[in-house]
């Protein structure tokens, strides 16, 4: 019996099909990468950094669903290459070859700079040598331009700009402390929410799955967005003081992180604003 071949124009709904499939993948991804990269702009996160430790992460997530799994399945299944993940397994981490930091180069040598021909921090800009243009020509050169590196070096408060010259500020390039803080608050936060959904979605029965809910609106006006917001506010405050209760009544004299974390998350969401530090929006945080 001859076998019946695809027509054409099947042929052109199933490469739509799957464009569309991938187009839409690519959109859920890409979201999801936005939603990384603002906490990493925070953290000042190098991409570099930020992806080692991605891969240790999805490691992790995978010998988790199944701690026999080989080297060559967990490469397979994650996309890492065997070598690193063999690396992985005997020293539980992952090492790339180090790139050394261009700014911080340029600001090593800047501190040097300043300690031998400028005790008083301020260093010229440009048109003699040495000077700040010349340091960043040295170190940076086809990388980054002297004002893309005084102005992240402002940023972070390393120099101030004084127009003819810059001033050494800090010669401590590093992350601000405030922020680290956030972002373990922030990634603790996701992993909950990863958590419950994923345990949720395995479990058939609707009776049993753990509370997850989100009700949200979109024909509320802009005029009325604030007090919307403070209407649900006191009403996840009743809510928590409620939550507070259940847990303190069940708990025993033991130290905090004994056991494992038993509890709900409340969230309300941030005013959609770009005039809006939603940082510091609410009382809890």
């Amino acid at each position: 019996m001859p076998i019946k071949r695809p027509t054409h124009a099947s042929h052109t709904r199933l490469f739509e099909n799957s464009k569309n499939e991938q187009s839409q993948y690519t959109d859920i991804i890409r979201s999801l990468g936005h939603a990384v990269g603002r906490l990493m702009r925070l953290a000042d996160t190098p991409a570099r950094e930020f992806f080692v430790a991605y891969k240790m992460g999805l490691l992790d997530a995978l010998l988790e669903e199944n701690p026999r799994m080989s080297i060559a399945e967990l490469s397979i299944r994650s996309g890492i290459d065997r070598r690193q993940i063999s690396q992985y397994l005997k020293q539980n981490t992952i090492t790339e070859r180090e790139k050394r930091n261009k700014i911080v180069m340029v600001l090593t040598e800047l501190n040097r700079l300043k300690h031998k021909h400028f005790p008083d921090g301020k260093i010229p800009r440009r048109d003699c040598e040495p000077c700040f243009d010349s340091v960043c020509q040295k170190y940076a050169s086809g990388d980054y331009s002297p004002g893309a590196i005084l102005r992240e070096l402002v940023r972070r408060g390393n120099i101030k700009d004084c127009g003819d010259s810059i001033e050494l500020m800090s010669n401590v390039f590093e992350r601000d402390t405030d922020a680290l803080e956030f972002l373990s608050f922030a990634t603790s936060t996701v992993n909950y929410f990863v958590s419950t959904t994923l345990a949720n979605y395995r479990i058939k029965d609707f009776s049993q799955r753990s509370g997850q809910r989100t009700i949200y609106s979109t024909q509320i006006p802009v005029e009325k967005t604030e007090r919307v917001h403070q209407e649900i506010k006191q009403l996840m405050e009743q809510h928590y003081v409620a939550y507070r209760q259940v847990l303190s009544k069940h708990e025993i004299d033991v130290t905090a992180g004994t056991f494992e974390p038993i509890g709900v998350s409340l969230f309300q969401f941030a005013p959609n604003s770009r005039y809006t530090n939603s940082l510091h929006w609410g009382d809890d945080f």
